[in-house]
């Protein structure tokens, strides 16, 4: 008796499903069989949901994780767990299949779209079929009181129960109530409403999900579905139905049934097919469904406006053919004779529910002459939920999404966090590697070197303290390491523009050509006449340095305190490092670049006197490690001309032709916190540098007095075309922005 499903991607054929559905539509006295086959079809249908949810197909469909279905006992809405409940018997009755009930869940979330899109309208349109359910019903009432003899107590007695009060909706008071021809007539508006509410969410369903567009299996399915289990018969006229039910089912059956359009009493044919004027055209109430409440890309469909535009064109029809069928309305009052007590009825209880109390008279006169139209409209509705709980559901659809939402966030920030934690661990062992085979390398480095008057315990100290220093400075290792790359890795050829020549044809005429060739001209062989000069691309290798020097000349007079020392062991780690890197680069691409250029750097300090710290060929960097050995301890005057002089005297005959020709550019950066105590020879030095092509530099760093800015300004600024000094001040953590920018002017242009 009960419906079998069908399969995921198979299809039962059209009169196996009618059969079995007109079996379970059979109503049978409940027996251990038929309560079996319920529960297996339950379970059947429950387990074909659960499939699309945990595929995420419903949260996909209508872009909320917290909307579920459960198959149950009867159609409501539970807070606790947030869940949509369906009356297993109503789609068992009705003979649904699997993809039928996927479709009937879809359904009510395209309702729950339509409401989240526009709740404040939807919800004050409830309130408007409350009003106009009470004015017919007020109506109707008149009617009863016209043809009702109300000397006698039992027709004023069954008056009084028509104009009794009740809730709209129990669950929802704020709604009010109205009497008993007022709740009937509500069951007459709403439909109207709700039919045209259900071809927006029918025709949204069918776009967004391609499974049940129209031609295809889903889509048929549809169409059965309303054709031959909600809406079934197509010939509206001749089963009584009245004008305005007739109006609503054919707009609603039509539309999902298109190839078996219904047949109509002539008058409602007639009010289906009258153009209505709205917005300067003219429609019929199909065109209107078509133009203003289906959704459509490029036009606002949401219920507010689909209210709105009905209200002034399809509603003043349906209430036309209402006010008709309620003047046709003749109520008769017949009362029924006494039935007596039974104990089956006791038992039934169903005394109750029809009204009738033991030996009291039963109401057999029915209040309207709608009552089985309604009854049918609602027996048959897709949309069994109670509408007029809609906000509270949705309310409660966004409690429980605030909630699944804040746990999906802890439970990301979770995930975050033991990944990150895994990575920082993964980064660590890493690391710690990485520090144990450096932690190796830098043992062996020290062991090879030891015996070159450095202990193998002095050079690992150093080590540790250079790589210290170079993490205070990583950021402007960086940014010179860019600088080194880009210059490798960049051009190393030029492209030059200009004329040249000779053609046959091409942009300038050269005069001093035409004189030569006149005689080939005369004579007409202008083939041999090249007399044009052309724009070319002409690429050139152009001159570049084949060594870069660059000496750093620190002052370790007592005036440097420990903050100052620490800032110029910066700079030096900086220079003697990041060039170092350079002259890595340069080594590893010489095979692609060709390139001869090589970089050196040297070290010197002065006080009294001068010493090298750190000399050129320092191939395998024992000297640069070793800096620190050299400035610890302070003293004495600031003579940096010592210094100076011995660079100046440094330079070989050969190299000074080299310095001035391009091919050696020679770079020598001075760091001092104070003035030169010999000034006058320290600017003759700096004078005879500059002379011979050496790029010189200075930086005065901490705070100085008017004596030693006097100084610095002499020797490096003072009557020089281009100051030569910069005065770093008193924070002198810029000082190794300062070399940096100063290496990066004088070294951005170099190319190999």
């Amino acid at each position: 008796m009960n419906p079998s499903f069908e399969r995921v991607g198979q299809s039962e054929s059209t009169p196996e499903i009618l059969k079995k559905s007109k079996a379970a539509v059979d109503k049978v006295a409940p027996t251990p069989e038929n309560e079996d086959q319920r529960e297996r079809y339950r379970e059947h249908a429950q387990v074909f949901i659960d499939r699309y949810s945990k595929t995420g197909f419903f949260a996909s469909f209508s872009g909320d994780t917290s909307i579920r279905f459960r198959l149950g006992e009867a159609f409501y809405f539970d807070f606790q767990k947030g869940e949509v409940n369906l009356a297993t018997d109503w789609f068992y009755q009705k003979g649904f299949s699997e993809r039928q009930i996927l479709w009937a869940c879809m359904h009510e979330i395209g309702h729950f779209d339509d409401f989240k899109n526009d709740p404040e309208r939807l919800m004050k349109n409830f309130d408007y079929i409350a009003e106009q359910a009470r004015q017919t019903g007020d109506l109707m009432l008149r009617k009863w009181e016209a043809a009702l003899d109300l000397t006698d107590p039992k027709q004023k007695e069954f008056l009084d129960s028509l104009k009794q009060e009740k809730p709209i909706n129990p669950d929802r008071p704020d709604m009010g109530s109205l009497n008993r021809l007022g709740q009937s007539a509500y069951g007459i508006h709403h439909p109207f409403y709700n039919s045209l509410d259900d071809i927006w969410v029918n025709n949204s369903v069918s776009r967004k999900a391609a499974s049940f567009e129209r031609g295809t299996e889903g889509g048929k399915e549809i169409e059965t579905l309303y054709k031959e289990k909600l809406f079934p018969g197509f010939d509206y006229s001749s089963k009584g139905e009245s004008r305005h039910r007739q109006f609503i089912n054919k707009l609603l059956r039509d539309d999902n049934v298109p190839d078996e359009q219904c047949v109509v009493s002539p008058e409602v044919e007639e009010a289906l097919t009258r153009k209505i004027k709205f917005g300067g055209k003219e429609y019929t109430a199909r065109e209107l469904i078509t133009a203003f409440v289906k959704p459509r890309v490029g036009r606002d469909t949401k219920a507010g406006e689909r209210y709105a535009i009905i209200k002034r064109t399809l509603e003043p029809i349906f209430k036309e053919l209402l006010a008709k069928d309620i003047e046709d309305w003749k109520p008769e009052w017949k009362p029924t004779e006494e039935k007596p007590q039974s104990s089956t009825q006791e038992k039934s209880g169903e005394s109750e529910k029809s009204g009738e109390s033991s030996g009291q008279q039963s109401e057999i006169s029915p209040p309207t002459p709608f009552e089985k139209e309604i009854k049918e409209s609602a027996e048959n509705s897709v949309d069994q939920l109670p509408p007029e709980a809609m906000k509270e559901i949705f309310g409660k659809f966004e409690e429980v999404k605030k909630i699944r939402d804040e746990e999906a966030k802890n439970i990301e920030v979770a995930k975050r966090q033991t990944a990150e934690k895994a990575k920082e661990e993964d980064k660590k062992t890493v690391i710690e590697k990485a520090d144990a085979a450096q932690k190796k390398q830098d043992e062996l480095w020290a062991e090879k070197n030891a015996s070159r008057g450095h202990s193998k315990e002095h050079l690992l100290e150093s080590l540790a303290r250079f790589r210290e220093v170079q993490v205070e400075i990583a950021p402007y290792l960086d940014e010179l390491s860019t600088l080194w790359r880009h210059i490798i890795f960049g051009s190393s050829r030029e492209t030059l523009r200009g004329l040249e020549g000779h053609f046959k044809a091409g942009d300038e005429l050269d005069v001093q050509k035409t004189i030569e060739d006149w005689g080939s001209i005369q004579e007409g062989k202008f083939e041999q006449a090249k007399i044009f000069k052309r724009i070319e691309d002409r690429e050139v290798v152009t001159q570049k340095p084949e060594l870069i020097r660059v000496r750093v000349v620190g002052d370790m007079s007592g005036s440097m305190d420990e903050e100052k020392l620490r800032i110029l062991q910066q700079a030096m780690t900086l220079i003697f490092s990041s060039l170092d890197e350079f002259q890595t680069y340069l080594n590893s691409t010489r095979s692609e670049t060709k390139s001869k250029l090589d970089v050196e750097t040297e070290g010197w300090t002065f006080s009294s006197s001068a010493e090298k710290i750190k000399s050129f060929d320092d191939k395998e960097n024992l000297e640069m490690i070793s800096i620190f050995s050299h400035l610890r301890y302070v003293g004495g005057s600031t003579y940096d001309n010592t210094a100076l002089s011995k660079i100046l005297t440094s330079l070989s005959p050969m190299e000074e032709m080299d310095i001035k020709s391009g091919k050696i550019m020679d770079i020598v950066l001075e760091i001092t916190d104070g003035g030169s105590s010999d000034r006058d020879a320290a600017k003759t030095a700096v004078d005879e540098l500059i002379e011979k092509k050496v790029i010189v530099r200075a930086f005065q760093i901490g705070k100085v007095n008017s004596n030693e800015r006097e100084a610095f300004e002499s020797v490096w600024n003072r009557g020089r075309e281009r100051g030569r000094g910069e005065r770093v001040g008193v924070n002198i953590s810029a000082l190794i922005p300062a070399i940096t920018k100063a290496l990066k002017e004088y070294l951005g242009d170099v190319s190999i």
